[in-house]
């Protein structure tokens, strides 16, 4: 029989007894019944993978708990220890992607020291991708281990390495698990105490508890049940690890059913273990539910949904607290701040205080969970409730009385039997008729969001007889007999409420509105505005001088009056005879009065035109040469019989004609270099200088300005220096 030796790869390690039947060459093999030929392969070098070692891992768990362990393993092969390769984005055998060469250790809970096939997987971690473990060395290794969910008892936890698809080609597969006894016991979780629930509360009202949960076994800790990463758990949101809930419920009984009342569940942190023995204590509000009054259980539950957690004994995880629930019954106490007699638009800075006459009932406004819109067309976060004005015809408030303004209680404002509070506002009156009327306060006055015993009597009426202003122009000053085209005048006014009773209020705009006359104003205001007319009496087609508010919140008591100032310019009419006429309240009917027709006041004025003239220029010398700069000094006089001469009014900031910002009336004296006496395009513009902003040069009068020119480059010869005023 012929022998041979076959030598192979060097991770194939063992002798391998080889029968072949060989065919050469169209030459038939032996026949079954002929002897065969063993062929063996040589020894070769080759890893050996054993576990060094196993640490943190307690001698008594729980089912579920989370064990931190940390694993040795050791070549102590000849040869560096590989994993099988697959290649890239090829499914391997182990149902996901692996790349290159890698291993896996697992985790095994076992009734004893042996690795079986109806041991309980725990988990698995790989090699990284191109592990290579050389002959001699070992790596080490940490995870937290999930113990499951197993009866108490005497159990083994077994850790294999190279534990799946015996990917590493070893002298020894034999030798690759290591085996360490634990015990595992179950929790048994007991609620010890609850604190901050009252012998009396009331329906919706939050209450500041404090519970305190202890595991009372010798030996088991406490672990919720585990859920891997983004899975949609039964309870309707994504838990990541061992979590589970504390809940309350509101009972008619001492005993958990399934139709008590749920209250709210607060969840155990990820990964949170209670040891043998140990407790936590946790806070939060919890929200009574809106139920009838009566006599009631406060039912707290330890692992309360779901059986998370194995226990012992799941029969003790309650505690019950009787609690006595009653309704509020909302008063309001007082009103102040209400005068017998106001005016439309009027702002009334009120108080009032409410009372909970109840005699165990606090109040409480309904919960409207973060972020949720409201009936009430905003975001309300917790329990509140509104306090609400109106104007009515009567003391009782009914749908169409007008509504003024609410102000809401605080987030999370309770307000226990037989207390007050006192809030302040001011209100503005409704732009209402002349007449006799109530201001009604109601408390709660929206949604009936507080559940009281009485209803009825949340309101308080107070009578007011609302007047109406009546502004008049009492005097105008400043304004001379004959002025000028743009001409500046420096003018003052006073305005009068002459009514018997009624304050004036301009309307209320709201916060960042827009309004009807093009720019945002907060509150009541109204405008006194001028015109140039051409008679006494106002009309559209009069010419717009300029418009001055009132202050914000400003309000003129009847028979008061106020005095303002302003620079006004007269604007650019041809010379003639005209009215300066001024009218308070003089843009969309701010103010309701009971006479429109008296807002105006006339003043007759003769708008004139002035006549500028140069005067004269002196510091010009006979000769001169091209580029010198000469000392120059000129007279401009006004000899208008009655004009006065002011420059165009340009607005602030308003890109001017001449390329800048001019604020207020100026005109331009300017220099030029010609061949004749008369100015025209092709001269030579030397310099200009202004007039002041403000400038006014009245009739007759004249002013002397200086400055040093430069003559331009030009070739020698005869020329004239021509100044012009008003020049641009």
């Amino acid at each position: 029989m012929p022998r041979f030796t076959l030598r192979h790869h060097p991770l194939v390690a063992s002798r391998i007894a080889l029968l072949a039947a060989l065919s050469i060459l169209g030459c038939q093999g032996p026949p079954e019944d002929a002897p065969t030929a063993a062929v063996s392969t040589a020894l070769a070098a080759s890893p050996d993978l054993v576990i060094a070692s196993i640490t943190g891992v307690p001698a008594q768990v729980s089912a579920q708990q989370l064990v931190p362990a940390s694993w040795t393993v050791n070549n102590q092969g000849a040869a560096r220890a590989l994993g099988s390769t697959v290649s890239c984005c090829a499914q391997t055998d182990h149902g996901s992607y692996q790349y290159n060469n890698i291993w896996f250790d697992r985790f095994f809970l076992s009734t004893d020291a042996a690795l079986g096939t109806d041991d309980i997987f725990i988990a698995e971690y790989p090699r990284p991708d191109n592990f290579a473990l050389a002959a001699g060395t070992s790596y080490t290794a940490s995870a937290s281990i999930h113990i499951p969910v197993v009866a108490a008892g005497a159990y083994y936890l077994i850790l294999v390495t190279d534990g799946y698809g015996n990917r590493v080609l070893e002298s020894d597969d034999t030798n690759n698990t290591l085996a360490i006894p634990i015990a595992v016991g179950q929790a048994d979780l007991v609620a010890t105490s609850v604190t901050g629930v009252p012998a009396q509360a009331s329906e919706q009202q939050l209450l500041p508890v404090s519970w305190t949960v202890k595991n009372q076994a010798a030996s088991g800790a406490a672990s919720g049940s585990l859920v891997s990463c983004c899975a949609q758990t039964d309870h309707g949101s994504y838990q990541y690890n061992n979590v589970w809930f504390d809940r309350f419920f509101l009972s008619t009984d001492a005993t958990l059913s399934a139709d008590d009342t749920f209250i709210a569940e607060y969840a155990r942190p990820d990964n949170f273990t209670l040891a043998a023995g140990a407790t936590y204590t946790a806070n939060a509000s919890i929200h009574v539910p809106s139920v009838a009054a009566g006599a009631y259980y406060l039912i707290f539950i330890t692992d309360g949904y779901g059986n998370r957690v194995p226990e012992t004994d799941d029969t003790n995880n309650t505690f019950a607290i009787p609690v006595t629930v009653g309704q509020a019954d909302l008063v309001v106490a007082s009103l102040t701040g209400v005068p017998a007699q106001a005016a439309a638009q009027q702002l009334l800075p009120v108080s009032w205080t409410v009372k909970n006459q109840a005699a165990s009932g606090a109040a409480s406004g309904s919960l409207v969970p973060c972020c949720a819109q409201t009936d009430h067309g905003s975001y309300q976060y917790n329990n509140l409730w509104f306090d609400r004005f109106f104007l009515s015809t009567d003391a009782t408030l009914s749908a169409d009385d007008t509504f003024i303004g609410e102000y809401a209680r605080p987030d999370n404002f309770t307000l226990a039997a037989g207390a007050t509070y006192t809030a302040n506002a001011s209100i503005q009156l409704p732009a209402a008729a002349l007449g006799n009327y109530y201001v009604i306060l109601i408390t709660d006055g929206f949604g009936n969001r507080v559940p009281e015993t009485d209803d009825t009597n949340n309101t308080i009426a107070i009578p007011l007889t609302v007047g109406q202003a009546d502004l008049v122009v009492s005097s105008l000053t400043g304004v001379p007999a004959q002025t000028s085209s743009q001409q500046l005048l420096p003018v003052s006014w006073t305005v009068t409420n002459q009514a018997s009773f009624g304050a004036a209020s301009g309307s209320l705009v709201p916060c960042c509105a827009q309004t009807d006359h093009g720019s945002y104003q907060y509150n009541h205001i109204w405008f006194d505005r001028f015109f140039l007319s051409t008679d006494a009496a106002l009309s559209a087609d009069d010419t717009f001088i300029g418009e001055y508010p009132r202050a914000d919140n400003f309000t003129l008591a009847a028979g008061a009056s106020y005095t303002a100032n302003a620079s006004i310019q007269v604007p650019s009419v041809t010379a003639g005879s005209y009215y300066l006429i001024l009218i308070t309240d003089g843009f969309g009917n701010r103010v309701p009065e009971s006479n429109d027709g008296n807002n105006t006041l006339s003043i007759p004025v003769t708008v004139g035109q002035a006549d500028l003239v140069v005067s004269s220029v002196t510091g010009v010398p006979g000769q001169a040469t091209a580029q010198q700069l000469l000392p120059v000094s000129w007279t401009v006089k006004n000899q208008a019989a009655s004009g006065a001469a002011s420059g165009s009014l340009v607005p602030c900031c308003a890109q001017t004609d001449h390329g800048s910002y001019q604020y207020n009336n100026i005109w331009f004296d300017r220099f030029f270099l010609s061949s004749d006496a008369t100015l025209s395009t092709d001269d030579t513009f030397i310099a200009e200088y202004a007039r002041p902003d403000n400038f006014t040069l009245a009739a007759g009068a004249s002013y002397t300005a200086n400055a040093s020119i430069h003559v331009p480059s030009v070739a020698a010869g005869s020329y004239y220096l021509i100044f012009v005023t008003d020049g641009f």
